[in-house]
């Protein structure tokens, strides 16, 4: 089969990419994160924040760009002549990436020569990461996967340049949330130039070159965000930590929490009896404990120490896949119990997911979470609901209770009924309370799309963890 070149990039052979054995493609996934970006093109959203309207233009833009990734990489059985010489400029690889620059343009949400390095840059990133992906790690994703990690890669490093890039050029005094945004992306460029170097340099792998680089890259992300957020960063990062006694709480009862779930898993390692799934459920259930109030009653830094805590799982993996001494062991060892039978490459992604499945929703909020209200605060817990909730209910019910299957599955009717009650009655109870709003309709919203997700959930074979949560959030965010 002859190699494909897509827009320019390094040449790619559909023949080396091996993805996840016993899934279907699920290419479908493509559109889940743009439709999750869509809602800041409603009207409704899009007066909260120019970065709501920026977010979905771009990811409207990877998402035609996924299913032309597809076609390059699968449909393109043979090689054969156009029949115009106006097709190849219509099926070009960076043509959304020049409707997307325009539309920005359009928008006004961006200067022009801004707006074109923006969307090309997110184009990029998006070409060569999804096929690196699938080629580096064989076997851990399936192609809808790959899609979908590739295009939050893609928008992650492209919107952190342009913030970063931004914040330096700015001469207006930052709030509290605008300097935890500017500071986590400073971040997040930090650990992708790191990771890529790590990637690239096999030399840098050995200890002696790794732990300088550590340290460089360390000083120069606290160095960069000091200078962007205009003050100390690690001094002002103390004073975000303890501003308020509730966000002194969360951290003690997350830690309390987290500190439960190692001192089971230990005693689990030790009296090897206890079932893996056991162990993965209880880590749901942590999850809900921390993120249900956390989302309710301090958003914003919720938002950021879970984003935090994703850049330090990345980091740890970065170190365990690279093998770098004397952790790689250590860590592997700490994250072989939360390997399921979708952990089948060289990547161990099932505690990622869970914590991108219900922190998805908190990165793509379109309005500022400082301002969120009840009838925002819903769509906020989508995570919590389908996987924190409804995903634990379903497999113990139908571990307890199911004796229907659905056809040509595993899973039981049952299960999906348990899920769907489950997370009913986590609503009902926070609309009573008036932590949410939840008038008729909405609850009716709520009774179809926690259905549908639980149908979906039935018959899933990519990872539930990152689909579940994106397909409840985006019909709860219709206004």
């Amino acid at each position: 089969m002859p190699k494909l070149i897509i827009g320019g990039l390094e040449p790619v052979d559909p023949n080396s990419i091996q993805t996840r054995p016993g899934a279907s493609s699920g290419i479908w996934m493509s559109v889940l994160i743009p439709l999750a970006c869509s809602p800041g093109l409603y009207p409704a959203y899009s007066k909260c924040s120019p970065h709501a309207s920026l977010l979905a233009v771009l990811g409207l833009q990877i998402g035609v760009s996924g299913m032309h990734l597809y076609q390059r990489l699968c449909c393109n059985k043979r090689e054969t002549a156009p029949k115009s010489r106006l097709i190849p400029l219509f099926t070009h690889p960076y043509l959304p990436a020049i409707a997307g620059a325009t539309t920005l343009g359009v928008l006004e949400l961006t200067n022009p020569g801004a707006a074109a390095l923006l969307a090309f840059c997110c184009q990029y990133l998006f070409f060569t990461l999804t096929p690196w992906l699938l080629k580096t790690f064989p076997q851990t994703f399936t192609l809808g996967e790959a899609t979908v990690v590739g295009q939050a890669l893609a928008l992650t490093v492209s919107l952190s340049g342009k913030g970063f890039v931004s914040g330096l050029c700015s001469s207006q005094k930052f709030n509290e949330e605008k300097k935890a945004e500017l500071f986590l992306q400073t971040a997040v460029l930090a650990l992708t130039g790191m990771s890529a170097i790590l990637f690239c340099f096999k030399t840098i792998r050995h200890p002696k070159f790794f732990y300088p680089l550590l340290i460089i890259f360390a000083s120069l992300g606290v160095g960069m965000s000091s200078i962007v957020i205009r003050t100390w960063s690690l001094i002002w990062l103390f004073d975000y930590f303890t501003k308020s006694q509730m966000r002194l709480i969360i951290v003690g009862g997350s830690s309390v929490l987290a500190l439960i779930g190692i001192l089971f898993t230990a005693w689990a390692r030790r009296y090897r009896d206890t079932p893996t799934t056991v162990i993965r459920k209880l880590y749901h259930v942590i999850v809900v404990c921390i993120f249900t109030p956390g989302i309710l009653l301090d958003s914003p830094f919720t938002f950021f120490i879970s984003t935090a805590a994703m850049m330090l799982c990345i980091f740890l993996e970065v170190i365990r896949v690279n093998g770098i001494t004397p952790f790689a062991s250590p860590i592997s060892d700490a994250f072989s119990f939360f390997l399921d039978e979708k952990d089948r490459g060289s990547l161990i992604l099932s505690h990622l997911y869970l914590l991108a499945g219900v922190a998805t929703p908190l990165w793509l909020s379109p309005c500022p979470l400082s301002e969120a209200t009840p009838r925002t605060a819903l769509p906020l817990l989508a995570g919590v609901l389908s996987v924190g909730i409804g995903d634990t209910a379903a497999s113990i019910g139908g571990t307890y209770l199911g004796k229907h299957k659905w056809a040509g599955t595993k899973r039981t009717v049952e299960g999906s009924i348990c899920g769907i009650i489950a997370q009913l009655c986590l609503v009902v109870p926070l609309g009573m309370l008036g932590h949410v709003e939840l008038s008729s309709l909405l609850l009716t919203r709520v009774i179809i799309s926690t259905t549908l997700t639980a149908v979906v959930e039935a018959f899933l074979e990519q990872v539930d963890n990152i689909v579940l949560p994106l397909l409840l959030y985006t019909p709860l965010m219709d206004p």
